[in-house]
């Protein structure tokens, strides 16, 4: 089974650099639900619950003033599916770098 490389967060957490299968199935089992893709650019997305809001999940992120709750997932985009993150982890580190602070409640 194909794998993506991707970066996932978790309320509280610094992101973390892993290999996931892209299946529909995972990825909800990543999120604990169904899923919300919100494209960030044309070659990056973040991957959510898509109740994330009314399941009472914890905050996680604020990226292009959109809050997320719960797990989220960054993945490439290419050829009209999901790829690995186009860009390097120290560019992720530059573009977003709250995500790097963990969150107490």
């Amino acid at each position: 089974m194909r794998k993506i490389h991707v970066a996932i967060k978790e309320p509280g957490k610094v992101p973390r650099s892993v290999w996931i299968s892209p299946t529909k199935e995972n990825l909800e089992k990543h999120v604990g639900g169904g899923l919300l893709f919100v494209i960030v650019c044309s070659d990056l997305t973040v991957i959510c619950n898509r109740d994330q809001e009314i399941n009472d999940a914890k905050y996680c992120a604020e990226i292009g003033g959109k809050q997320f709750f719960g797990k989220i997932i960054f993945a490439g985009l290419k050829d009209g599916g999901l790829a690995d993150i186009p860009c390097s982890w120290q560019e992720l580190k530059r573009a977003w770098p709250g995500l790097w602070n963990e969150q107490t409640d």
